[in-house]
């Protein structure tokens, strides 16, 4: 064996054995380049939050059974990350029970664009015959699609005679967020 076999060098002068702390200085150097801009790709940006604020109504009666039916809402839909969105609101109902059904209910409907219809209620009113004026605060969630829209619209419960009744809603109002 040749001295320069011996000493780890080759005949044409370059090192076979190279000391591992290079090595490892070398690899460590590269990954802490290398991994952030790999997970990057991988890791969606947050999204800024964006908020809208709607108002939505119906209204409806006066025909022969004499319920009348006078719901609102007042809605804030904000943007969660990258896909998600929050509703919060107020409904506020009048409604008139002239009839031997349950008392009214009034609601406020959400989604996404995706999303099959979401429904919040509550009594409207006290349920009782007469004129009565109710509220009720809610709160939901959902999922967003590329539209990044969510659509509301609000209505009431009524009937004439037990259990017979239906919805009616009014105009969908689209919020992008």
């Amino acid at each position: 064996m040749s001295e320069q076999q011996e000493a780890g060098t080759s005949s044409r002068g370059a090192s076979r054995k190279r000391p591992l702390g290079r090595a490892v200085l070398r690899l460590l150097a590269c990954t802490a380049v290398v991994v952030p801009a790999v997970l990057g790709g991988y890791m969606p940006a947050p999204a800024s939050a964006a908020t809208a604020s709607v108002q939505v109504s119906y209204r409806a009666g006066g025909g022969a059974n004499g319920n009348e039916y006078s719901v609102s809402a007042q809605v804030t839909i904000t943007s969660e990350g990258a896909n998600r969105y929050r509703i919060a609101g107020t409904m506020y109902g009048t409604c008139t029970k002239a009839s031997f059904a349950p008392g009214p209910e009034m609601a406020v409907q959400y989604g996404g664009g995706r999303e099959s219809w979401k429904r919040v209620k509550s009594s409207c009113g006290h349920g009782l015959s007469g004129t009565s004026t109710s509220s009720a605060e809610f709160t939901g969630s959902g999922v967003l699609d590329s539209s990044r829209e969510v659509f509301v619209r609000c209505g009431a419960w009524g009937g004439t005679i037990s259990p017979f009744g239906s919805w009616g809603w009014g105009d969908t109002v689209r919020a992008p967020v």
